[in-house]
């Protein structure tokens, strides 16, 4: 049984695609006696949807994130991006009931972010 990541990148990327633990090694896949492998599914916007249109949060999730994207792209702010995007899914009734219950978390969560990869 494969475990399963869900991949919302910024690199474009496939539909899906494997990873194995083995990979990180020298000696490469299968080479030992254990090996784990994942699965790897493209759920940004526009990839795998049969998939994220069965799951209605994750197509939202999905949503949430190509807007906060959208605005990246227009050099925004992380944070102004973020919260731009959280109005704008309120708006529309993309995760509507978790943004409202929990933004100020969201945005601090991606803050947090913020001042762990600067340097």
């Amino acid at each position: 049984m494969a475990n399963i990541i869900f991949y919302n990148g910024k690199q474009e990327q496939g539909e899906r695609w494997e990873l194995f633990l083995s990979d990180a090694f020298e000696s490469g896949c299968n080479s030992g006696c254990l090996e784990c492998r994942a699965v790897v599914l493209n759920i940004n916007r526009g990839h795998n949807r049969e998939l994220v249109e069965k799951c209605r949060r994750l197509w939202e999730y999905s949503e949430f994130i190509a807007e906060v994207n959208d605005r990246l792209s227009r050099n925004l702010s992380l944070k102004a991006a973020v919260a731009e995007a959280i109005e704008s899914c309120i708006r529309k009734g993309i995760l509507e009931e978790f943004l409202r219950k929990n933004q100020a978390e969201v945005l601090e969560e991606e803050a947090d972010k913020v001042k762990t990869l600067s340097p």
